[in-house]
């Protein structure tokens, strides 16, 4: 079987829209969210580099549609309060597809700036950042400089996730999660999803975290928190 995905962003954000498609399995919309308060790789920084030469993606009707990165912005109500986020082509887009069968998807973080960047102005950083010599260059300096948050950063760090799926009707089903810093959850994630294969092996194919191993399979995790689904 084929399990990508394995670690964050995918199974802390796709184990709640599980559960909020769940709640409302007339949805025809899913918003996906987090921020977190820790550090960040160069690992991480240069897939965002690649990412920002792609311009942004969205599941619309059903179908993985090109937008502008930052196409939507909005306020999402975190646990420990509300915050601004922006659209951006996360994971998934893809996967909460195949676990919730919901035909509008869009993810989004907290990325300061981001918020207050035009769609000109993305489309102008996407040439740029398609550029094979920025894209040299930048992981160049990037491997250079970041060295990523250490174990006692880590250690301070934490996320939180929301999910919202909203049905014709205007009603919403709503859940959010508060985690530990994201690299932890992920070897947390990682290694839990290896051991419940080769205790409990699904059925052959393509998975997500959800489909392999249940929407519950986040509250296994470490310091993993949920704000149950709230019917609105």
């Amino acid at each position: 079987m084929l399990l990508p995905g394995s670690g964050f962003d995918v199974v802390p954000t796709d184990c709640l829209a599980a559960m909020v498609a769940a709640g409302l399995p007339t949805a025809t919309h899913l918003d996906l969210a987090f921020h977190t308060s820790g550090g960040i790789s160069g690992g991480t920084l240069k897939s965002a580099l690649e990412g920002a030469a792609l311009g942004g993606r969205a599941r619309v009707d059903g179908e993985v549609c090109a937008v502008p990165l930052a196409w939507r912005r909005r306020e999402i109500p975190f646990p420990s309060g509300p915050r601004r986020v922006t659209s951006l082509p996360w994971g998934d887009v893809s996967t909460a597809y195949r676990s919730t069968g919901i035909g509008n998807i869009t993810t989004f973080a907290q990325l300061p700036g981001l918020d207050r960047t035009g769609r000109r102005s993305t489309r102008l950083s996407q040439v740029v950042m398609g550029s094979h010599v920025v894209q040299r260059l930048g992981k160049a300096a990037i491997g250079a400089v970041v060295r990523g948050p250490g174990r006692v950063t880590r250690s301070r760090s934490w996320v939180e996730v929301y999910a919202e799926a909203t049905a014709p009707d205007g009603t919403n089903v709503t859940a959010a999660l508060i985690g530990p810093d994201t690299y932890d959850l992920t070897a947390d994630a990682v290694l839990r999803a290896v051991h419940s294969l080769s205790a409990e092996p699904p059925t052959p194919g393509a998975h997500t975290p959800s489909t392999a191993f249940g929407a519950d399979f986040v509250r296994r995790l470490h310091g993993v928190k949920i704000i149950e689904p709230t019917r609105r």
